[in-house]
């Protein structure tokens, strides 16, 4: 029959696929995007922390799921019930409300290289933005009616005006290339990359290794012990992405950078032992814990950068995509290749110390200033009467 012929399964799983890599890449954008306009510049981090947080707790669940129905039933039954799960997400998205703007600092180079606003005002009031380190702002008192808060509100107007305005597809295209390109950007590529890296390796390569470690048990228990050490995977992201919110709101963004530095350090040193060992152990939760904690911490910073520090952030959020699409198809393609003990002890070894210089090339990306240090320095300013 038709149905069962290979080529017919295979065209099946890749119209499936490509389907489903089109509707992730939408939600990826939108709820990003969504997090970001409920999010103000003081709790960032808390909100991306939570989302990813939240929203990685479907690992947790999925893999117990996945281990539970591959003892007892057949896999149709658990694509039925993720079909069900996956109905059920479309009705609660449709119940969210429009989110309440809350108040930004947006780098006014930004403005110039991303929204080309052109910023029709005198001499005076150009002198204002350079006095205050080249940012602008909403107020936090909007009453407050002194010249800063004017032209600010004016320029985030501008700013804001410019984006709901509607431009074709091509153009959209051009500006996204653009931005890639840009200066601003292109410290944090790397970093973006290494996220599909990530991917590639923990939902590719970790479940065949933790597999091929097993001595015991048919295929059936082999893979139901694979998705248990997932869940601590799970539990890992969880607490990586709390962490890492924690530490964006806390001390910013360039400090949580090095702390992804030394996560993935951290999981490089317990892989590598891991695969000297190569014996399925508790240690292997441990690592699938490790893995987890560094990957999450750097998917909410990457986030949490790419939604505050660009003015266009449906974009840069949007590049982040392709960033993890091109990682996550190169190295799924490469780990097709790499098969037995040795080969896995040499590609995870390159692995974790390219991770380790992705994340380094994010300490060159110019970050603006904590919300914090924003507030003294306007303040500073007020008292020098620079605002009279």
């Amino acid at each position: 029959m038709i149905v069962t012929s290979a080529g017919f399964i295979y065209t099946t799983q890749i119209s499936i696929q490509i389907i489903q890599g089109i509707c992730l890449g939408l939600k990826w954008v939108a709820g990003n995007k969504y997090i970001s306009q409920c999010a103000t510049e003081e709790t960032k981090g808390f909100y991306f922390g939570l989302f990813w947080g939240i929203f990685m707790i479907s690992m947790v669940f999925g893999s117990l799921m996945a281990a539970f129905i591959s003892i007892h039933f057949k896999q149709t039954t658990f694509v039925l019930i993720m079909a069900g799960i996956a109905t059920l997400s479309i009705i609660v998205f449709s119940t969210l409300l429009d989110p309440i703007p809350q108040e930004r600092y947006l780098p006014l180079d930004n403005l110039k290289e991303e929204d080309e606003i052109q910023i029709q005002n005198s001499s005076e009031r150009i002198k204002i933005f350079i006095k205050c380190e080249n940012y602008e702002s909403i107020p936090q008192n909007p009453d407050s009616s002194n010249e800063y808060n004017f032209i600010s509100c004016q320029v985030y107007d501008q700013s804001k005006k410019q984006r709901q305005t509607q431009i074709s597809l091509r153009k959209e295209v051009a500006q996204v290339l653009r931005l890639i390109s840009s200066k601003k950007m292109l410290p944090l590529i790397p970093q973006l990359i290494w996220l599909g890296i990530s991917i590639a390796v923990y939902s590719g390569l970790f479940l065949i290794i933790i597999i091929d470690t097993q001595s015991i048990g048919d295929d059936q228990y082999k893979f139901s012990q694979s998705m248990l050490t997932m869940v601590s995977f799970g539990i890992g992201e969880i607490v990586g992405s709390l962490v890492s919110g924690f530490m964006i709101d806390k001390y910013g963004n360039k400090k949580t950078v090095l702390l992804n530095i030394l996560l993935i350090s951290i999981q490089t040193i317990i892989m590598i032992i891991c695969m000297i060992d190569y014996r399925f152990s508790y240690f292997s939760y441990f690592l699938t814990f490790t893995w987890g904690l560094q990957d999450s911490s750097t998917n909410t910073l990457s986030v949490e950068i790419l939604a505050f520090e660009f003015c266009n952030n449906s974009q840069s959020i949007g590049i982040s995509n392709i960033g993890l699409a091109i990682g996550s198809l190169i190295f799924n393609f490469i780990q097709g290749f790499i098969k037995g003990k040795e080969q896995y002890l040499i590609y995870t070894t390159v692995i974790g110390f390219l991770g380790i210089l992705c994340n380094v090339s994010t300490l060159f990306f110019k970050f603006k200033p904590m919300p914090i240090h924003l507030q003294k320095s306007m303040k500073s300013m007020k008292s020098n009467g620079d605002f009279q």
